[in-house]
């Protein structure tokens, strides 16, 4: 994933979680990336997962993973390689939703 491409995929991340209430509900990881590829910014799941780690790495989004929920036993992990760091929901933080609606500085790895 080059860098200025990266930079704007987490700005559209962004985008659509605040456009999906997602500050009040966590957005799954598969809606998430179909609804990138809708829009036309076609991500693989690995370079969301990544954009995602950055995202959470500077507070703007919080990641729910198979592993923090209650439930959760290795076990039980559907079939198809899924693993307990698997992200399974996004949820935009207050720090994040002020960035979309810039009541904070600009972030120089954010592109809206």
């Amino acid at each position: 994933m080059r860098i200025n491409r990266a930079i704007a995929q987490r700005g559209q991340i962004l985008r659509v979680l605040e456009e999906n209430r997602g500050i009040e509900v966590a957005v799954d990881f598969t809606v998430l990336l179909r609804t990138l590829d809708t829009l036309g910014a076609s991500l693989s799941a690995h370079d969301l997962r990544d954009c995602l780690r950055y995202l959470a790495d500077k507070g703007y989004v919080a990641l729910t993973r198979w592993r923090d929920l209650a439930a959760f036993r290795p076990d039980r992990l559907p079939r198809g390689g899924l693993r307990p760091d698997d992200i399974v929901s996004v949820k935009l933080s207050p720090a994040g939703l002020d960035l979309v609606q810039g009541s904070i500085p600009a972030d120089p790895g954010i592109s809206f």
